[in-house]
């Protein structure tokens, strides 16, 4: 995946993960409630995603030497 879809997934990802908190909460939101959570989701998409590509570099490292040769 290009570094540009990687930024519009990430992107997309934190939105909807914002809007889905947002939208489950009862009380009135603010501007700093909602970047707060907007840095929250986001950081757990980029540990998600960051664990997901280490994992895949655990279980397949020989795929990872053919390509570099």
């Amino acid at each position: 995946m290009s570094p540009p879809l990687h930024h519009r997934l990430l992107h997309e990802a934190t939105q909807h993960g914002t809007d889905e908190v947002l939208r489950l909460m009862p009380a009135e939101n603010s501007p700093e409630l909602v970047q707060a959570i907007r840095q929250g989701v986001r950081q757990a998409v980029l540990h998600y995603a960051y664990g997901l590509d280490s994992l895949s570099r655990q279980l397949h490292p020989l795929e990872r030497g053919k390509q570099r040769a």
